[in-house]
């Protein structure tokens, strides 16, 4: 029978194991830090707080999209600026009004806000 023997630990096998240890901590976080994008997605958020009626015909959209390749409001592309901050005007049909804003990202992944509005004029 034979029975497990123990190995004295000495001072480089202790450092030989703390290196690959942190080698593979730092690995990991690595891999994790380069799919950040792909994990989180497409994002897109307005700035603006949200009111449904309005009365008057044009609406600044101000807001910001992270990690796409392609915005769009109600089907037209808008574009970001470095940062990721647009600004557009909304042009309100009479009455009731949706509008949606969709962003993609590289992989093909959408996200969507949809906002009503209606226009009563004064």
């Amino acid at each position: 029978m034979n029975c497990i023997t123990l190995r004295s630990i000495t001072l480089g096998t202790c450092l030989q194991f703390i290196g690959v240890t942190g080698l593979a901590v730092l690995i990991v976080w690595y891999v994790h830090f380069q799919a950040r994008n792909f994990l989180e997605g497409p994002m897109v958020s307005l700035v603006d707080a949200h009111t449904i009626l309005h009365h008057d015909k044009l609406i600044p959209l101000n807001g910001t999209a992270h990690n796409i390749v392609k915005l769009t409001l109600n089907g037209q592309e808008i574009h970001t600026n470095e940062a990721g901050s647009f600004s557009h005007t909304l042009i309100l049909e009479d009455g009731y009004t949706v509008m949606t804003l969709r962003a993609q990202d590289r992989f093909g992944r959408t996200t969507s806000l949809t906002r009503e509005y209606v226009y009563l004029p004064l």
